[in-house]
């Protein structure tokens, strides 16, 4: 092959391989951050044995002229199997039914479902002859749509686009994350799209009085195998419990929330006067996480958020710090301990860590309650001396000082900055500041008429 093959072979297999990352079903960038509640690797790879968001049941009343549903409305079951809360915000609904072949509808969800709990969708019917009741129980009404009692497809995705496809499983659209597809009750009933195989019949499929839903939140990406015919009048009191619709209202259900406990590690000793930090680790549960404490040395608090201990412990001694945290479980979960902790004394001092002494110094002669005595002082390095505002004096200041060596600084000159402020008709009232300028070789010096709401001064001198 010529170099020109070469280069037309390389553009097409590049080609191939933008598009095969671009269609629907195709990998998913390794760079693109996995969502949560997705069944996606960390690489983009789906693989339905990641703890996902998933369809657990699906229930329909019939078309608008159906009566005698079970329920008031039909009504699709979102379940959370994971430890943490999903926010819905981005991801839809879609529905069709052999009513509408080929055309689905859409509905974008709003919220957040909590972990290890439902989030419930009614359609809009209101069938006016029902046994159950649930209006206004869901967290999202579906306006407009009915969904039907002898089959549905129901697709749950992150993403919002508009399904095409006649059986999303077979492709895997952008955001693909679950899907019910059943027949109705009916012998002979089909259904067009679905995961691997679909439940049917008499004791399999859907109906007015019957819902499929999953069996022990299983999902093998295969309908048939994994949702059980749910029959409503049939059910004792305490099986409606677990197989009625659930909403977020009914809190955390179903899946076992993992034990709520606290780590046991002893509390760092403390020392008193001396700042402190450690943090009671929680784990389990459903966070946020609630603490309280009591017991705590006097100078230390508890973040009941976080866990926290900080402060600064006043006195020494031992003390037993009992604590209570629940979790946001419904109903909360609560566990209880105490630990030791320990406040040492502060640690005495031995020996001076700063040592001061004083080499010189220099005094204008004159003291002043108020203050305003050498108060500001600018020091010169290329001829050694510093500046200095005397503004307590009769008249005041700027006085000048050789620092010499430091030991014995003496004063050369004293400027009367009275005397020289005080012309055109402005009155002295404060000396305020003073500045150097060695490269000008010029000295600035700030001052205040004696009426404070008028304009001062800025005097250069060389």
């Amino acid at each position: 092959m010529n170099s020109t093959g070469k280069t037309v072979l390389t553009l097409l297999l590049a080609a191939e391989l933008v598009l095969s990352t671009a269609l629907p079903g195709g990998p998913v960038s390794a760079e693109a951050a996995v969502l949560p509640g997705t069944p996606y690797t960390a690489d983009g790879s789906y693989d339905v044995t990641v703890p996902h968001i998933m369809v657990n049941q699906v229930y329909g009343g019939g078309d608008a002229d159906t009566t005698g549903g079970y329920f008031s409305h039909g009504f699709i079951e979102l379940y959370n199997p994971t430890a943490a809360a999903v926010n819905l915000q981005g991801w839809s609904l879609q529905y069709s039914d052999p009513l509408n072949p080929g055309v689905w509808s859409k509905l974008e969800l709003t919220g957040t479902i909590q972990p290890y709990s439902s989030y419930l969708v009614t359609d809009s019917k209101n069938n006016p002859s029902y046994q159950v009741n649930i209006s206004g129980q869901g967290d999202q009404v579906w306006e407009d749509a009915v969904f039907y009692n002898k089959g549905m497809k129901v697709v749950l995705l992150s993403s919002s686009g508009l399904l095409t496809s006649v059986n999303p499983f077979a492709d895997k659209p952008e955001g693909y994350v679950d899907m019910i597809g059943t027949a109705g009750n009916d012998n002979g009933s089909v259904i067009d799209g679905y995961e691997t195989d679909y439940p049917t019949g008499k004791s399999e499929g859907t109906s007015k009085q019957k819902s499929v839903r999953r069996d022990d939140f299983r999902d093998s990406d295969n309908n048939k195998a994994d949702l059980d015919q749910i029959s409503f009048e049939s059910l004792s009191p305490a099986d409606m419990l677990v197989m009625k619709p659930h909403s977020s209202k009914d809190g955390s259900w179903g899946a076992v929330v993992p034990q709520l406990g606290v780590d046991s590690t002893p509390l760092p000793a403390a020392a008193a006067g001396k700042p402190y930090t450690a943090t009671l680790s929680v784990y389990g549960g459903i966070a946020p996480y609630s603490l309280e404490a009591a017991g705590l040395p006097a100078g230390l608090a508890l973040d009941g958020s976080t866990g926290v201990i900080s402060g600064t412990p006043l006195e020494a001694g031992t003390t037993t710090v009992t604590y209570s945290v629940y979790d946001s479980s419904v109903p909360r979960l609560n566990v209880t301990g105490s630990l030791t902790l320990t406040v040492n004394e502060a640690p005495v001092l031995t020996e001076d860590r700063i040592s001061i002494t004083k080499l010189g110094g220099y005094s204008v002669g004159t003291t002043n309650a108020d203050g305003g005595v050498a108060e500001i002082v600018k020091y010169n390095p290329d001829n050694g001396r510093f500046y200095l505002v005397n503004g307590s004096t009769q008249p005041a200041t700027v006085d000048i000082v050789d620092l010499k060596d430091g030991r014995q600084p003496e004063k050369l000159a004293s400027i009367n900055i009275e005397a020289l402020a005080e012309t055109g008709g402005f009155t002295y009232g404060d000396l305020t500041s003073i500045d150097i300028n060695t490269a000008a070789k010029r000295i600035a010096v700030s001052v205040q008429e004696e009426d404070a709401m008028a304009p001062g001064k800025i005097l250069v001198l060389d």
